[in-house]
């Protein structure tokens, strides 16, 4: 596929606005590199990756369609309170931030870098560990000439790690890691309960191309790390309307956002974005970008 919607535009429409003249729904882009505001676009231009699963994507795209198309009844019943009164709601809540949790950027480079590291360590280790194996191959290979050390063992391994990261560059290795993880992640977030919180009133969420994010709670939960690995984390939190966010916990609940959390949970945003940060055209976070830099706390 070109390009991958990594925000569901189920969900970006929550932040969204009418556009002038009929254009329907539209974002303003906040570039986080280069800190500038970009005009605002259309939801189909907004929270999207050039080949994100680049080989035989349709199994992907059918995963990821059966967890959309719940969203729309979900957020809608999230940002009302009435949440709690479905357990589908609930349910797909739950889908809802594990799909944004492994289709994600930040996913796809952890992902990217396991790779290529262990093909570093098979490459580095398998010759001094299979090392009789490589040898009875080389002489087979070479008419019975025994190698000249190691990298004559590495000729007889190397097209295989080779063709593997072939698999890796067509992204085949990345497509299988997204759908399994993804269903080992549902299947774990499944274990627990959703906490509903909603901006307090005139305050509003954005939201970024990395939208869910792990945080830990630090300094008697006074303080937040993000962006830690899942098993160390204390939730798993997304807005998904500029007035909701969800999240996981113990135990489900329901509640308001003071002014400050909100900030936090939008600098969350800031710190976690890859490229870009979205709200709706005329809003107040617009002039909070522009003075702001997210710092964790």
């Amino acid at each position: 596929m070109r390009s991958q919607h990594v925000v569901s535009r189920a969900v970006l429409r929550g932040f969204a606005a009418p556009g002038h003249g009929g254009k329907g729904w539209e974002l303003v882009p906040f570039d986080v590199r280069h800190d500038r505001h970009l005009r605002a676009r259309g939801l189909r231009g907004c929270g999207k990756v050039d080949n994100f699963v680049g080989a035989a994507s349709t199994s992907a795209e059918a995963l990821w369609k059966a967890v959309e198309d719940r969203i729309p009844e979900m957020v809608a019943a999230a940002r009302s309170g009435r949440l709690f009164e479905s357990r589908s709601n609930m349910s797909a809540a739950q889908s809802c931030l594990a799909l944004h949790f492994v289709r994600s950027h930040r996913f796809m480079q952890i992902h990217d870098e396991a790779v290529t590291e262990a093909a570093r360590q098979v490459r580095r280790n398998t010759v001094h560990e299979r090392r009789e194996l490589l040898e009875a191959e080389f002489s087979r290979r070479f008419g019975g000439l025994l190698p000249g050390g190691d990298e004559g063992l590495r000729t007889v391994m190397d097209p295989y790690i080779e063709k593997w990261l072939s698999l890796a560059d067509r992204g085949v290795i990345a497509r299988e890691s997204l759908e399994s993880m993804f269903e080992r992640i549902q299947d774990a977030v499944s274990q627990w309960a959703i906490q509903v919180w909603h901006a307090a009133p005139s305050e509003e969420f954005l939201i970024g191309d990395v939208p869910c994010v792990t945080v830990r709670y630090v300094d008697g939960d006074t303080k937040v790390v993000p962006n830690i690995a899942l098993g160390d984390a204390s939730t798993l939190l997304m807005p998904i309307a500029r007035d909701c966010v969800i999240s996981v916990a113990m135990e489900q609940s329901e509640d308001v956002m003071d002014p400050q959390a909100v900030r936090t949970m939008n600098e969350l945003q800031l710190l976690s974005a890859r490229e870009f940060v979205y709200y709706r055209p005329g809003s107040q976070l617009g002039p909070w970008l522009s003075r702001t830099r997210p710092s964790a706390g």
